[in-house]
């Protein structure tokens, strides 16, 4: 397990708490209950984000980029192999998105290179 220093430790764990709670919601299927614990997770994570200066919204907007990106190059992998979105499995998606995750986080392709395949 991973050390936190003591000024990070109670956001943290303000966090794994909304996040079971979270889950707690989801499994009693109330959709309001979902939906107010999901608020209460996200303002945890914003805090986390604010306590270890992260500005929140750009660290979004940046994670959402590089998820658009990624899946624009399974889209064109899939091409590349000769079939449409519609036409491949969640397995073949999951092997191709894990690969293209895996070199992006090895430095071995940016976000906005397509799979050389």
């Amino acid at each position: 397990m991973v050390s936190i220093g003591p000024d990070h430790a109670p956001v943290v764990a303000k966090v794994e708490e909304e996040l079971r709670e979270t889950k707690e919601a989801i499994a009693s299927e109330q959709p309001d209950a979902i939906a107010d614990e999901i608020g209460d997770l996200l303002f945890a994570v914003v805090n986390l984000a604010c306590k270890n200066k992260v500005d929140a919204e750009g660290a979004l907007a940046a994670s959402t980029e590089k998820f658009i990106n990624r899946f624009h190059a399974v889209e064109e992998e899939l091409r590349q192999r000769g079939k449409a979105l519609g036409e491949a499995d969640l397995e073949e998606m999951d092997e191709i998105w894990n690969r293209l995750k895996k070199q992006n986080s090895l430095g071995n392709a940016s976000p906005e290179s397509k799979p050389s395949r």
